[in-house]
């Protein structure tokens, strides 16, 4: 009969088998091609695609954000263009519904928050 530290020897390397083989299986994330505002520090820019990217001005209903997203909620959700939105370097898009955006942006979200804010 198996003593209990084999047993957990045994259990740790089928453990370490399974990680390996899904880390070899990941496909790795595409490397951005060409240069962003976000990228380039241009904040203004960033805001500027942001805002075109949700419709405009007058499609935006209100707009918050924390740490690493814009909240942006829209009075039309149709009007949002999700490429035109990554157009200016965000991590990702998130529709929680259909008339909110949060664009994933980073450590820089409040720089990009107040020109957003700026051009409204």
């Amino acid at each position: 009969m198996p003593t209990p530290v084999l047993i957990l020897v045994i259990a740790a390397l089928a453990v370490i088998g399974v990680l390996v083989f899904l880390k070899s299986r990941a496909k790795p994330h595409p490397a951005p091609t060409g240069a962003t505002p976000l990228s380039t520090g241009d904040y203004a820019a960033a805001a500027k695609a942001i805002l075109e990217g949700v419709g405009g001005a007058s499609n935006v209903a209100a707009q918050s954000h924390c740490v690493s997203r814009l909240r942006i909620e829209l009075k039309d959700g149709s009007l949002a263009n999700e490429k035109k939105l990554r157009a200016s370097g965000a991590a990702g898009i998130m529709r929680p519904n259909k008339n909110t955006v949060q664009i994933v942006i980073g450590a820089k979200t409040a720089e990009v928050a107040a020109a957003f804010e700026q051009l409204l």
